[in-house]
């Protein structure tokens, strides 16, 4: 089992999403406790732990800590052209 952390940032952009939206993301987040490696996620090249998952239109950025068990959900931004350019 992982602990999940959420940045304000993240909340905030969940809470503006479309409420059908809004519940994908929160079913995915859900699914990250038991396996935050499943569904349609990738490792983001050149930083060491970081990895996005998408889900829909929208990217849930996170690091994972593998000896801490813990998944920092740092960002949830819709992708966009620039939805990398910041990490």
């Amino acid at each position: 089992m992982w602990n999940i952390s959420l940045r304000k940032r993240a909340a905030k952009n969940i809470a503006k999403a479309p409420q059908k939206e809004r519940e994908h993301m929160e079913h995915a987040i859900r699914d990250m406790y038991a396996d935050p490696l499943a569904g349609d996620t990738i490792k983001l090249k050149g930083l060491e732990t970081s990895y996005r998952r998408r889900v829909g239109a929208w990217r849930i950025l996170f690091d994972l800590y593998t000896k801490d068990c813990l998944v920092d959900i740092t960002a949830i931004e819709r992708r966009a052209s620039t939805t990398y350019r910041k990490r």
